[in-house]
């Protein structure tokens, strides 16, 4: 990871899976490109408590639980490669069924085949990367697919409400392509 002498923001973000799927965000304003669930800390406010607030002002009337700190990351922030934004990055799980809210435009999820010129730079410079290089250490097998192949495209195939799935093959399918 680049070395940054000081971030411009602060953020605490979820990484969060499902059928082989990373739960990821599209605001309103300020960037198309797809970042973590997660926001920015408030005075007195734990990383944790943080992620849990910010999960239900972006995502409905979810609980997120079973949070894990997965490391700190630092990269140029989406939309305004002049600033830095820094990380920190939580596994954890979601209990409801996301929906946007406030700044949020639409939720995406996003697998192995999609396209990673999508994704702000931090998910496809510095995170997915990382992830990958440490494999198991971090995650179960399933989730180093999205790292090594969260290159490929494919259409956008839209779901009800505004919430889009992209491509049909799990990880662990992926994974076995070999």
């Amino acid at each position: 990871m680049a070395d940054f002498p000081k971030a411009d923001f602060h953020k605490i973000g979820l990484l969060h899976l499902k059928d082989g799927r990373v739960l990821l965000c599209r605001k309103r304003h300020t960037t198309s490109l797809l970042i973590l669930p997660g926001g920015t800390l408030e005075p007195g406010e734990t990383a944790e408590g943080c992620l849990r607030r910010e999960c239900r002002e972006e995502l409905g009337e979810v609980e997120v639980s079973n949070l894990r700190h997965l490391g700190d990351y630092e990269s140029p922030a989406a939309g305004q490669d002049d600033k830095t934004v820094k990380i920190e990055l939580f596994a954890g799980e979601l209990e409801g069924t996301p929906a946007p809210h406030c700044e949020i435009q639409e939720l995406i999820w996003f697998g192995p085949r999609d396209d990673a010129a999508l994704l702000a730079p931090s998910l496809r410079n510095v995170i997915f990367p990382d992830l990958r290089r440490r494999g198991g250490e971090v995650f179960e097998a399933e989730v180093a697919g999205i790292c090594t192949r969260f290159d490929r495209r494919v259409e956008l195939r839209p779901m009800s409400g505004r919430t889009h799935h992209f491509g049909f093959l799990g990880w662990h399918e992926l994974l076995n392509l070999g």
